[in-house]
């Protein structure tokens, strides 16, 4: 058994695989472009979480709320090597990993949405 890489180019041109990833990347520049245009940067403090039945439990910087869009850039980043690692074992754990990263991005952009709306 030899230990080798699969080509990343032949793992890109994968149609489902290209397909989650881009649209897992589209959301995550949707979060970027979402937050970095609509909240003032200014020194005030912002809303980073809401509680129903609490109302506002956290505030903090401008710099805090860019861990949202931060988090999602990092998990499709890890799960997209991750899958690239092991799509040679293993055709169906980069799927997997892709659409958990897909999921994941569905949620921070709605969370990203919501504080927007928060802090306008």
């Amino acid at each position: 058994m030899s230990i080798g890489i699969y080509p990343l180019k032949l793992y890109a041109q994968r149609p489902l695989l290209s397909g989650l990833a881009s649209s897992s990347l589209v959301l995550n520049v949707g979060i970027w472009v979402w937050i970095l245009s609509e909240i003032p940067k200014t020194g005030d403090q912002i809303v980073l979480h809401y509680n129903i039945i609490f109302g506002v439990d956290r505030v903090g910087t401008f710099q805090e709320l860019l861990l949202i869009p931060s988090l999602g850039l990092g998990i499709l980043v890890v799960n997209y090597i991750l899958g690239w690692l092991a799509f040679k074992y293993d055709s169906f754990m980069p799927v997997l990993l892709n659409f958990s990263a897909l999921l994941a991005n569905v949620f921070l952009f709605i969370n990203g949405l919501l504080l927007v709306f928060l802090n306008i």
